[in-house]
């Protein structure tokens, strides 16, 4: 066995204890998410060093290479974010709520996510879903004196657990059909005709119900409006990007692989179509920041699969690069509402209103993520849009990218409303912000390099998409 594929995890893992023990050593008297974020980064710089070897293990289960190397950096880099959001959290009652437990499971869920992009097993799959689940539950449900936060815990737990229920009835299904449990194993019986077997069929569209649920895709996306209101907003931040990105990472290997003979494109192209649509106009009519976000990731899951439709590497690292902008605007918009968030834990656009006069920094910084999530140039939103649609339209989608860029014309009037409401509406002096960040260490550090990555990505995406390109290329 080469312990040196899943060394990040090690790392991820020996973090976890270490945060017990320091947690133990001083009392809970000290913020421990600055060290969270360290082991993030040290797993991080074990990736890169390994980034263009391939190391196979485990008997075949565990495959480190470009691609899972890639959407392990895209994860560590939404988890280094949010963790530095809620390390800045970290003050009065929230102490209780952003302690090391917190970011303990954090990592673990870190770890999960890992599982789900290097694994070539589905029982690897499974436990990469469970571990990344289990503590995202209880990080939901965080503020135990909060009733929305519990109920938010609960429903995710609820749903999830059915989510988990399709998963493990479809990958015995797959089983049933194939006689295997490893990718390499399923695609060969594709291949010989297994494909025409209605249990790959059902278990194939179950296994897709499981991921689909993680990403908050229609028709699997009740959930994510409640919990994105209820959970602690640093918390949000956190599973509004990395889980996403894990799944995706995964069905990406899954249909390039495995079932890359199963005519799925109908099933992605349906999914994407319902996403868009209800994502963009459920959002046309909040006023609560946090539910705002929950349907534009909605909406934004939608334009992730216009590129699945596209199958090839070209598609695929469209769609890697998409992924890339689209964690850091997310935690960077979170973080904004993080950091204003009201005493009353209000996150209206109420709580904008004025924003420019009273805090511009954190104005400016919300103004470029919106514009960033519009696809408004020169920022990775419109670099990402660009280049998915440009590869399903060379794939035949004529009709669903026209639908898509409807959408995204349909996204103007909600986004560029919390824009206006910062710098054009009179400031509700009710409503009392927290007075000024603490420091370049927190807000600022997230805000800072959010920004950068919005900017840098959109105005020079090229280098960044032939690194996710190549990576995916490996699948093929």
């Amino acid at each position: 066995m080469n312990f040196l594929s899943v060394a990040p995890e090690i790392i991820l893992t020996a973090g976890v204890l270490l945060l017990m023990v320091l947690d133990v050593m001083t009392g809970g008297r000290r913020n421990l998410g600055y060290f969270a974020a360290l082991v993030i980064v040290a797993a991080g710089a074990m990736v890169i060093t390994q980034y263009d070897s391939v190391e196979i293990s485990f008997n075949g289960m565990v495959l480190g290479d470009r691609f899972g190397h890639m959407f392990r950096l895209i994860i560590y880099l939404a988890g280094f974010l949010a963790t530095l959001a809620a390390s800045s959290a970290w003050h009065g009652e929230a102490r209780g709520v952003f302690g090391a437990e917190f970011f303990s499971l954090m990592l673990i869920s870190i770890v999960g996510m890992d599982l789900l992009v290097i694994g070539a097993n589905l029982i690897v799959v499974f436990l990469g879903l469970e571990i990344l689940s289990l503590p995202l539950y209880a990080m939901a449900a965080g503020r135990t004196e909060s009733d929305e936060a519990v109920e938010a815990g609960a429903k995710y737990f609820l749903t999830g657990a059915f989510a988990s229920g399709f998963l493990l009835f479809g990958i015995a299904l797959v089983y049933g059909a194939t006689g295997s449990f490893t990718f390499e194993g399923i695609g060969n019986a594709v291949a010989r005709g297994a494909q025409l077997d209605p249990l790959m069929w059902v278990g194939a569209v179950l296994i897709l119900i499981g991921f689909l649920f993680k990403i908050a895709a229609v028709p699997f996306h009740s959930w994510a409006p409640d919990v994105y209101t209820g959970a602690p907003t640093p918390t949000v931040a956190f599973f509004a990007a990395a889980p996403k990105a894990a799944a995706i990472g995964l069905l990406l290997r899954l249909t390039l692989t495995a079932l890359v003979d199963l005519p799925l494109e109908n099933v992605f192209w349906a999914v994407a179509w319902l996403s868009m649509f209800v994502g963009n106009f459920w959002a046309l009519r909040q006023r609560d920041l946090k539910r705002l976000l929950a349907y534009s990731g909605i909406a934004h899951v939608g334009y992730v699969l216009v590129g699945l439709c596209a199958k090839g590497s070209a598609a695929a690292g469209a769609v890697g690069f998409y992924l890339m902008g689209y964690a850091a605007m997310s935690v960077g918009a979170f973080a904004v509402v993080c950091a204003i968030e009201s005493r009353d834990r209000s996150t209206t656009l109420d709580t904008v209103a004025g924003l420019g006069r009273r805090r511009p920094a954190l104005a400016a910084a919300l103004t470029l993520f919106m514009f960033g999530l519009t696809g408004i140039p020169p920022t990775v939103g419109f670099a990402g849009k660009f280049v998915v649609f440009s590869e399903a339209l060379k794939s035949g989608y004529l009709g669903l990218v026209i639908w898509a860029v409807l959408f995204s014309a349909v996204s103007v009037y909600y986004y560029l409303r919390v824009v206006v409401a910062m710098w054009m509406w009179p400031a509700d002096n009710s409503i009392i912000i927290p007075a000024g960040n603490r420091g370049i260490g927190g807000y600022g550090t997230v805000l800072i390099l959010a920004s950068a990555i919005t900017l840098l990505l959109g105005i020079y995406p090229q280098p960044f998409l032939k690194i996710a390109s190549e990576s995916l290329f490996w699948l093929l």
